[in-house]
């Protein structure tokens, strides 16, 4: 996921909001890098409390998949767990 979908979905850098549907109460690593410097890269992550930051790719933190589809895209389904979502 990247930092501007983060950001679209209702995190920022300024508060803790635990609150968005993507905040999983874990650190994970989006997939957008922040700089790099000599031989490291600095990525940004999402912390347990909800706040984006950035630090040196050091640790193992998760990662989270996302899918991209078009607007034309149709879904089924109630998206629950009996009736899951399908693209059509």
């Amino acid at each position: 996921i990247t930092i501007d979908e983060l950001e679209m979905a209702g995190n920022n850098w300024s508060e803790s909001n635990t609150s968005y549907y993507l905040h999983t109460g874990a650190y994970y690593w989006a997939g957008s890098p922040d700089e790099f410097i000599d031989s490291s890269s600095s990525e940004f992550y999402v912390n347990d409390d909800g706040f984006l930051n950035n630090y040196v790719v050091i640790y193992y933190n998760g990662v989270r998949g996302v899918v991209s589809l078009s607007s034309e895209s149709k879904l089924l389904g109630s998206g629950t767990y009996n009736d899951v979502y399908t693209v059509n």
